[in-house]
């Protein structure tokens, strides 16, 4: 038995929680702390907020649907409720007629995009090749394999045949035949610092004017400190443009002048 375990018997219990949710709190400052440090105000939330009326007035009466599977969300790397909604509700309203995603996963926010778009809207979606994943990943230093198979929530569904998807093999991706034809992009692949800034650069060529792009995790949990890459992207990117995020989520929002 340690020392701790005998002492802790004769420790006020009131005491014991108070020391408890120190070492919580401390444990997550040293988390932060060491992000500010290394990136200084691009790792702090200082996007201005706004909600989707604010951001898409002319919006105000639209309404979306969510399947009842999407609403417990137990895996951390999909994009949750309230993220999900509001992808939701700028598909709904911007109804753009053609959509690029980086970052595939499982396939939920693609299919909440179709689901949301009209039947002729079509949708890029681009992930890494399962053939040759994981020695891109071993390329780029990366220590662990991926073993889902993506896209499968939009699977044999009737939005499937909207949905075009597009894979990154160990050469670079052409995305020059998209440029200038996007009305929605979704930045929402890897999520360290020179990847979000390569895929930022590219969905900046590939939205036309009057479009669209989103951001998934401007804000982040201490358990993905990996995301501060999409934070100190968007506010670097935040300096010369108008970006935003939603209110209430994680979500970075630029309406790209028409």
């Amino acid at each position: 038995m340690s020392w701790k375990s005998r002492v802790r018997p004769f420790i006020p219990k009131p005491v014991l929680q108070r020391y408890i949710a120190w070492r919580v709190a401390n444990n997550q400052k040293t988390v932060r702390q060491r992000l500010f440090e290394q990136y200084g105000r691009y790792a702090e939330y200082t996007l201005t907020q706004r909600s989707l009326p604010e951001l898409f007035p002319e919006g105000r009466q639209a309404s979306i649907e969510v399947p009842v599977a999407a609403i417990v969300r137990d895996d951390t790397m999909e994009m949750p409720l309230a993220e999900l909604l509001s992808l939701a509700g700028v598909t709904q309203i911007s109804q753009p007629k053609t959509i690029f995603e980086f970052g595939t996963y499982m396939g939920a926010t693609t299919r909440m995009m179709a689901q949301h778009s009209s039947p002729e809207t079509k949708i890029y979606t681009l992930d890494l090749d399962v053939k040759t994943r994981n020695e891109y990943l071993r390329r780029n230093g990366y220590q662990f394999e991926l073993s889902f198979t993506p896209g499968q929530h939009f699977h044999n569904t009737p939005e499937a045949s909207k949905i075009t998807q597009l894979w990154l093999g160990l050469e670079p991706f052409d995305f020059s035949p998209y440029y200038g034809q996007m009305d929605l992009v979704l930045v929402d692949a890897d999520h360290s610092y020179p990847f979000v800034k390569a895929d930022t650069e590219v969905a900046l060529k590939l939205v036309r004017p009057g479009g669209v792009v989103v951001w998934d995790d401007y804000t982040w949990v201490d358990a993905h400190p990996e995301c501060v890459g999409v934070t100190r992207c968007v506010n670097e990117l935040a300096e010369r443009l108008p970006i935003y995020r939603i209110k209430q989520t994680r979500l970075a929002i630029y309406r790209v002048p028409a």
